[in-house]
């Protein structure tokens, strides 16, 4: 969840707090501070139980749908604000059957977890289902890097950026800023992956992202490492792995200028991408290729034996590693379509 929605959502439970005390007691109550049909005493505190605890599956539910870099969609902000709203109301009136209240709040939770599991892994976050963590079943922890690695030191000489500069500042954050919208909505892709509406918003971000980037290779060509430095660089590569129309021309103007200007790693993969879309086995084993349910297949690679050392050289962790770490991200991988020496 970014900034930006957790302000909104926020902001958006403030204005719902505010607005049903002041309609339940002021306008409903009229003042009356006796406790009969809800009014006075105990009811003031109702609202806040409602607004905060009843909708919070729903508000899962919400959240994950709106798109990560950009403010939520008005529409479903009104929808969610009315659902809310109606939950807090029918608490108000019911005050007096708790039992009934309570039973409610369970039938609607309840729902909601079963339109998605995500919800579920809400409740987990905030403590109400610790005890039942191990039983959802999931991925074990990946172990950790090895930092004095060759692939590690490769991949911190690339990234560092002390003392360095480069000639286009301006464009380096207008880059950055691309990447980070780039990558917002893909922090749980392989969670999401059958999510049809997902896929439609994210392919809908990479065509809007791509044609920007188009007018950035027209005026300034390839971004590379001096020119908006390793991290304006690698944003830029971002943008492009995402879009076909957009790789083949990139990889060729990448392999025409020095070494050292583009990551090594992002170069790796996009050839990979290219030859993968060009029917030929990749090279770094980077690519997977979605099958049904969701489940993505290792793309055929060209020499097994020498994988890791390419891996390496590129500044990539060995190929075990990248596929837990992949799982840990919630992609679901077909293990029986790796070779066998790189199945975790």
């Amino acid at each position: 969840m970014t900034l930006r929605q957790v302000v909104w959502f926020i902001a958006a439970h403030i204005a719902l707090v505010a607005l049903a005390i002041w309609f339940n007691l002021a306008v409903l109550c009229q003042g009356d501070a006796k406790f009969s049909g809800g009014c006075g005493g105990f009811g003031l505190y109702i609202p806040l139980w409602e607004v905060f605890l009843a909708p919070l599956a729903l508000a899962a539910i919400v959240l994950e749908r709106w798109g990560r870099a950009q403010p939520p969609p008005t529409l479903r902000l009104l929808v969610y604000l009315g659902a809310t709203v109606f939950v807090a109301e029918v608490g108000f009136l019911l005050i007096d059957k708790f039992p009934v209240l309570l039973a409610l709040e369970a039938v609607i939770i309840a729902l909601e977890a079963v339109l998605r599991w995500r919800t579920i892994r809400l409740f987990l976050l905030v403590g109400l289902l610790a005890p039942c963590k191990q039983a959802v079943g999931q991925s074990p922890a990946c172990p950790p890097f090895d930092t004095t690695a060759a692939w590690a030191r490769t991949s911190r000489t690339w990234s560092n950026e002390s003392g360095l500069h480069w000639s286009n500042d301006s464009l380096r954050r207008v880059l950055i800023s691309l990447g980070e919208r780039d990558q917002a909505p893909r922090a749980e892709f392989g969670a999401h992956v059958t999510d049809t509406l997902y896929v439609r918003q994210l392919r809908s971000l990479d065509s809007t992202l791509a044609a920007e980037m188009v007018l950035i290779l027209d005026r300034f060509g390839l971004p590379t490492r001096s020119m908006v430095g390793p991290a304006g660089s690698d944003a830029a590569m971002l943008i492009i792995q995402h879009s076909w129309p957009l790789q083949e021309r990139a990889l060729a103007s990448a392999k025409a200028i020095p070494a050292g200007q583009i990551s090594p790693e992002k170069l790796a993969m996009l050839e990979d991408r290219v030859l993968v879309h060009q029917g030929q086995p990749q090279r770094f084993g980077t690519q997977f290729n979605a099958g049904p349910g969701g489940v993505f297949r290792f793309a055929p690679v060209s020499d097994t034996t020498g994988l890791d050392a390419r891996r390496s050289a590129a500044g990539m962790p060995p190929m075990r590693q990248y596929v837990c770490l992949l799982e840990e991200a919630g992609m679901r991988v077909d293990r029986a379509s790796l070779p066998g020496a790189f199945r975790p």
